[in-house]
């Protein structure tokens, strides 16, 4: 992989922070609290659901990834230097999952501003992750499928 390859993989997990905190804090800015309170606060049972099963669902889709990395397709992969960017890809959002699912519960338990806010870039940072995780999955079968017809090729 090349730098400028590296620099773009790391630009891609930077950018996804930065959006996170930009949009936490124009919601800041713009929600007022009660509302933000009454919204995530007094739904927090809800959050904890979608971060749940966001994180079973990643866990998934890691699993299916190492079982057909551990076929011939994951060496096809390394060979062109995709493997280890999609073994981040994939585990990487697992501690985002994770992390949601905490900052949901201490937002109930809690009840301040800095664990609500905590659980707002949470809540945005999963939800670029989301997209993020189905343009990954596309990328991976799309690069099966390229596999796939090197391999009926020969």
């Amino acid at each position: 992989m090349t730098w400028r390859s590296r620099l773009l993989v790391i630009w891609g997990y930077a950018s996804e922070i930065l959006l996170a905190a930009l949009l936490t804090v124009v919601v800041r800015m713009l929600v007022p609290g009660s509302t933000l309170k009454l919204l995530l606060v007094d739904n927090a049972s809800a959050w904890t659901t979608v971060f749940t099963i966001l994180f079973a669902a990643r866990t998934a889709l890691w699993g299916v990834f190492i079982n057909i990395a551990t076929k011939p397709f994951g060496p096809w992969l390394h060979k062109r230097g995709a493997l280890k960017v999609f073994q981040h890809a994939l585990s990487s959002p697992l501690l985002i999952f994770a992390a949601g699912i905490v900052s949901c519960i201490a937002m109930k338990a809690i009840q301040n501003q800095y664990t609500l806010f905590t659980a707002v870039f949470f809540i945005f940072y999963g939800t670029i992750n989301l997209i993020t995780m189905i343009t990954n999955t596309i990328q991976i079968v799309d690069l099966y499928v390229l596999f796939e017809k090197d391999g009926s090729k020969k």
